[in-house]
């Protein structure tokens, strides 16, 4: 088994592989559809982490102030307190695995006109 990011486990068998994200831990899982031109709002979270897994699509992620493009197959972690946008350069499908206390009102937008 091999550490590809922050707890996300790759495994090779011989009838393919699988990503192990998390194993008896606490946490939410949502499946983000993001339009091609769109992007949730620049903002952190006080209680909870997360992982963004691209299923499909392509997506800008801004992380503080680094920004890299996520393809399908990839995955992101954003840590508590840590700033973070996503933008849909395609139409996208995003897993969001998030750990910790979760609530949607946990969200602190940094942007005027932030998204709901």
């Amino acid at each position: 088994m091999q550490v590809i990011d922050n707890n996300i486990y790759f495994e090779a068998r011989k009838w393919g592989h699988f990503y192990k994200f998390l194993e008896n831990e606490h946490c939410t899982v949502k499946l983000l559809e993001i339009k091609k031109g769109e992007s949730i709002s620049y903002q952190y979270h006080k209680y909870r982490s997360e992982q963004w897994y691209v299923i499909k699509g392509r997506v800008v992620v801004t992380k503080g102030i680094e920004t890299s493009i996520l393809i399908p197959n990839t995955v992101i972690t954003i840590q508590v307190g840590e700033k973070h946008k996503m933008e849909g350069l395609d139409d996208s499908l995003v897993l969001e695995i998030s750990r910790g206390h979760f609530d949607e009102s946990d969200i602190v937008r940094l942007l005027p006109n932030a998204d709901k």
